[in-house]
């Protein structure tokens, strides 16, 4: 049975960290395979390192806990690098970056984990505009973060998962 996840934050001078959690059920070496090629994620583009796959998709915060219908949409790209093999599953190098107005959204960098239990996600990003942009995340951007990852890390899940079989 899916648990709920897990979000915390600690900002330091510059960045802030975010880190996520989601716990699902799913076959981690299964799940890896599927970040192989991951075209469901969005449109593939080029991207400016070759060890990279970048995709335009839209990252979401939704508005309210829990909303599926009420979702902030933001036309991202995403890079994720090679899947690393580790005991019980792999991690992957992400980005994100805002695909239109880039100053005006924050950047992130991080890993993010397939394992048994589920599905995390750690990194930091650069809220936007300097040291305003630090005073506005500890009032209300480390917020919109973290449901942004929640968002991502259970649009992932879905993906990643295994079908449900019909019942007999």
């Amino acid at each position: 049975m899916p648990q709920p996840d897990r979000v915390t934050e600690v900002t330091s001078d510059r960045v802030a960290r975010l880190s996520a959690t989601h716990s699902v059920e799913l076959d981690p070496a299964a799940a890896c395979r599927r970040l192989e090629a991951p075209d469901w994620l969005g449109t593939v583009v080029e991207s400016s390192r070759f060890d990279r796959h970048r995709y335009l998709t839209d990252l979401a915060f939704p508005v309210s806990q829990g909303s599926r219908t009420l979702l902030f949409r933001k036309a991202t790209y995403v890079d994720l690098g090679p899947a690393r093999t580790l005991p019980g599953g792999c991690e992957v190098e992400i980005e994100w970056s805002s695909s239109s107005l880039a100053p005006l959204f924050p950047v992130f960098a991080g890993l993010l984990r397939i394992n048994p239990s589920g599905l995390s996600l750690t990194g930091l990003y650069t809220p936007p505009l300097g040291g305003v942009g630090l005073l506005i995340d500890g009032a209300l951007l480390h917020f919109v973060a973290r449901r942004t990852a929640r968002w991502f890390l259970e649009m992932l899940a879905g993906e990643l998962s295994p079908p449900e079989l019909p019942r007999r």
